[in-house]
């Protein structure tokens, strides 16, 4: 089934040859993203900067300066809550050069002014520094679930922050360690694994599972997923080991979330080298039709063709 009329291959957000790491992206309206990543151990220094899409249809970067972060923390991740984006998590290095531990940190880029305010940590009353927890928002809360915590593998806590009260309340455990990319529709945030379907439900605050909706070895690594129109999601996903090679690892589908069924899409026109780069990609809407990937080494414009894939309603980022 063809659902794009076009895919546009532009190079990556590094610069001097140098491929960006621990990248995270969060829409921002208007045609444009907020975009952190860094270059590695060797040089953690977190970078910001917003992705706008041009009338011509390539990508211009303008760097911005970040949150005050005077630790050097780097690695967080983004996330849009209402009319702003949150920065969270992370880790920070205790020479520059080497990994350290998690990081405590937390900030909030206000898109109407362009401003950024640091929120203090407050030990008992937040989530636990980590890194590489699932962040993602429900309404206008931000919902943060498992990580790496110094000294403790695998948390499955759940942690939800209010935009309005700005406080963190401790709800349900997640029931598995999800690092799976997922999508929210409504109040619900809905996660595919191999072989189960987890929803956590922003209205209860708390995770279910479905087992065995899920053909098996179908989503063992879904590094794309994003929300289309009513209760369905686009994904990619790579198939196990033994299932071809390249893009032939590749599936792109649609996912009814309440009636299960699938739909598979045409692969975008990339090499098998390009689709491998799509590894730890990161993707939001630019606009209603035109979705923004982001890889360590190439940017990819995908013009959605709406009568194809959103027959209904448009999702509005």
């Amino acid at each position: 089934m063809e659902w794009f009329t076009e895919c546009k291959v532009l190079p990556g957000i590094g610069e001097g040859g140098k491929t960006a790491v621990d990248i995270s992206l969060a829409s921002i309206g208007h045609n444009m993203a907020l975009v952190a990543y860094h270059y590695g151990t060797h040089s953690p220094m977190e970078r910001w900067a917003i992705l706008s899409l041009t009338k011509r249809g390539t990508i211009k970067t303008q760097s911005i300066a970040g949150p005050p972060n005077p630790h050097g923390v780097f690695g967080m991740q983004l996330c849009r809550v209402g009319e702003v984006v949150v920065a969270y998590g992370g880790s920070v290095s205790s020479d520059g050069r080497r990994r350290g531990g998690p990081a405590c940190y937390m900030a909030v880029y206000y898109i109407d002014t362009d401003r950024w305010q640091r929120l203090p940590y407050k030990d008992g009353e937040c989530p636990e520094p980590r890194r590489y927890p699932l962040v993602f928002s429900v309404g206008d809360s931000l919902v943060v679930a498992g990580g790496w915590v110094e000294r403790k593998a695998n948390p499955q806590d759940t942690w939800v922050w209010s935009l309005e009260t700005r406080l963190w309340t401790q709800v349900g455990d997640c029931p598995a360690d999800l690092h799976n990319t997922g999508a929210t529709h409504g109040t619900s945030h809905h996660i595919y694994t191999r072989c189960n379907h987890y929803v956590y439900s922003g209205t209860k605050k708390e995770w279910s599972e479905e087992r065995g909706h899920v053909a098996n070895g179908i989503y063992p690594n879904s590094f794309l997923h994003t929300p289309l129109y009513g209760e369905c999601q686009l994904l990619a996903t790579r198939l196990s080991k033994g299932f071809g090679k390249g893009r032939q690892r590749v599936v792109i589908l649609i996912r009814d979330s309440v009636s299960l069924d699938r739909t598979t899409l045409e692969y975008l026109p990339l090499s098998d080298y390009q689709y491998s780069s799509l590894g730890q990609c990161v993707t939001a809407w630019f606009n209603p039709c035109t979705l923004l990937v982001v890889g360590s080494e190439m940017i990819c414009i995908v013009e959605v063709d709406a009568s194809a894939v959103r027959p209904y309603v448009l999702f509005e980022p």
